[in-house]
């Protein structure tokens, strides 16, 4: 969810069980979206930060990534966090 520069997520594994949540301001400088974490589930996370890469495809928002993922001490996680690993499609819901 985004709500004036603000985003929140909730993530559940395959079986339906709670993984992760996190929250917290989030900017975007063209085609690259970066999200500060000020509240996470597992708290060594928080004011830890990512950037994705993201476009707009029709109703559907895309993002890719990790392109970069650090610490809040600075301690590069990208490769643990998983670079260039995924993307998430998030369709715009119809009325």
């Amino acid at each position: 969810m985004f709500h004036d520069g603000y985003y929140a997520f909730v993530m559940y594994d395959a079986a339906g069980n709670f993984y992760y949540a996190g929250a917290g301001p989030y900017e975007v400088n063209g085609n690259m979206y970066k999200e500060t974490f000020a509240y996470a589930t597992d708290t060594t996370d928080v004011d830890a930060w990512d950037t994705q890469r993201w476009e707009i495809k029709g109703d559907t928002l895309i993002f890719y990534g990790f392109e970069k993922a650090a610490l809040a001490d600075g301690t590069d996680v990208t490769e643990k966090w998983g670079k260039h690993k995924f993307v998430e499609k998030r369709v715009r819901l119809k009325r």
